[in-house]
């Protein structure tokens, strides 16, 4: 039998497969680079509790998170094997702001935050807000057997009490909670990076 020749009118693909491999290989890198600017920028938050880095706009969601306290897991966080005791310990979390009661507060953080904020400022700071549409999007593994989650979630409270420079009575907000193990071995909220913008 003949060898069989190629068809004059089938044109030579000879360049899709390198194509294909490029494209491949950068969306792995694009993967690969987001992530690392994740966990780098959360990196930052363990020993200061909080700081504000330029504004982003907030991950999107299919379904919004109910208008009411309780925390919602979106299905990437669902998914992570710890997702009930970070969803347990970030209600205890903003029941308490909600609230206004910080012995519960306390019990949520790790010591070295209750420290950077005593009673006082504290409540001072917090006397008017209502935190509500609370959604965890992502929980992580991080170095030093911590996790680094991402939530986001909207404020009410009176215009001076409002994170500055925006005197407003409605936030959004976007954080990543860096968590750690406390001496029971649950795990406590160690610091968090935040993100704001008005409503």
């Amino acid at each position: 039998m003949p060898k069989e020749q190629s068809r004059p009118d089938r044109p030579n693909r000879w360049w899709l497969a390198p194509v294909i491999g490029l494209v491949v290989l950068f969306a792995a890198g694009s993967g690969l680079a987001a992530r690392t600017i994740y966990q780098r920028a959360a990196d930052t938050s363990v020993a200061t509790g909080a700081s504000t880095p330029p504004r982003t706009t907030g991950p999107s969601s299919a379904s919004p998170a109910p208008n009411t306290g309780t925390v919602q897991l979106l299905a990437d966080a669902s998914a992570y094997p710890q997702s009930a005791q970070v969803a347990a310990l970030l209600q205890t979390y903003f029941d308490a702001v909600n609230n206004g009661n910080y012995g519960l507060w306390r019990k949520s953080v790790i010591t070295k935050l209750a420290q950077q904020n005593p009673e006082a400022s504290w409540q001072a700071g917090r006397q008017t807000t209502s935190d509500r549409q609370i959604s965890v999007f992502r929980i992580d593994a991080a170095p030093d057997d911590e996790l680094r989650v991402l939530v986001t979630f909207t404020s009410r409270q009176e215009p001076a009490y409002a994170p500055q420079p925006d005197p407003t009575d409605c936030t959004h907000w976007q954080n990543i909670m860096s968590l750690a193990r406390g001496s029971s071995g649950s795990w406590l909220i160690a610091g968090s990076i935040v993100q704001h913008q008005p409503c």
